[in-house]
């Protein structure tokens, strides 16, 4: 059974074919949640968990890019960065909805939150990543340490 932490980096596929996903990528916590949409091709989705797993082993910095930023592209955006820092993993992520009409102009929410996790939350988070590009699994969450989000 899965189990929803209640404080999480939640990747869920919301529709896909054989060339694309739509994932619904959502920062929630106790007192702060944002979530976007986010159009990703199904060969960079293997290349960002292979760039992951790397990074557990390696430590350092990780970008993880879902979608692009800016009206001109369908959709929302989705940035976060993994940094390694005194046996942690902090991540800052930064979500932008798609862009809709505001009065006279086009604006999306932006929402740029700051989290940490634990290396032992990253390992079972990457365990659960290959079923979910596998289409075995639509929901995946990386557990946040608490206070994080």
């Amino acid at each position: 059974m899965f189990r929803k932490p209640s404080t999480a980096l939640r990747i869920s596929r919301v529709w896909g074919d054989d060339d694309m996903d739509e994932l619904r990528v959502a920062v929630e916590g106790p007192d702060t949640g944002f979530a976007v949409t986010s159009y990703v091709g199904r060969e960079d989705l293997k290349t960002a968990v292979k760039d992951l797993r790397s990074f557990a082993k390696s430590q350092g910095l990780c970008d993880l890019r879902f979608g692009e930023f800016g009206p001109e592209y369908a959709n929302g955006a989705v940035h976060v960065r993994f940094h390694w820092f005194d046996g942690r993993i902090y991540l800052t992520c930064r979500l932008q909805t798609d862009y809709d009409r505001f009065a006279r102009k086009e604006a999306a929410d932006e929402a740029l939150i700051h989290v940490r996790t634990e290396p032992s939350l990253l390992d079972a988070f990457l365990a659960e990543l290959g079923p979910l590009v596998d289409r075995k699994r639509d929901e995946v969450a990386l557990e946040l340490v608490p206070g994080s989000a």
